[in-house]
């Protein structure tokens, strides 16, 4: 069974498929693989970026984040690199 993702958590996610559909688009453009040139695409990501993205990273450092904190589980495990 597919777990479902909380309510509250589906604008972000959505707000993520819609990145990533910039990110594709981006790579695709002024290839064959799309009818949009790279211009086209860079005015898209500007767009998506001022309408959506810097709220939608406001919200992940100033709701989500300080809620994870609060409620995740906590370890002791340390990340080394």
């Amino acid at each position: 069974m597919k777990k479902q993702r909380h309510d509250a958590l589906k604008p972000l996610s959505h707000h993520h498929h819609h990145a990533l559909v910039q990110a594709m688009e981006l790579k695709q453009a002024g290839t064959e693989k799309t009818d949009k040139s790279l211009g086209e695409s860079i005015r898209g990501l500007i767009d998506y970026w001022e309408k959506d993205a810097v709220l939608h990273f406001r919200d992940e450092e100033e709701v989500l984040l300080p809620l994870y904190e609060v409620y995740a589980e906590k370890t002791e495990i340390e990340l080394m690199f």
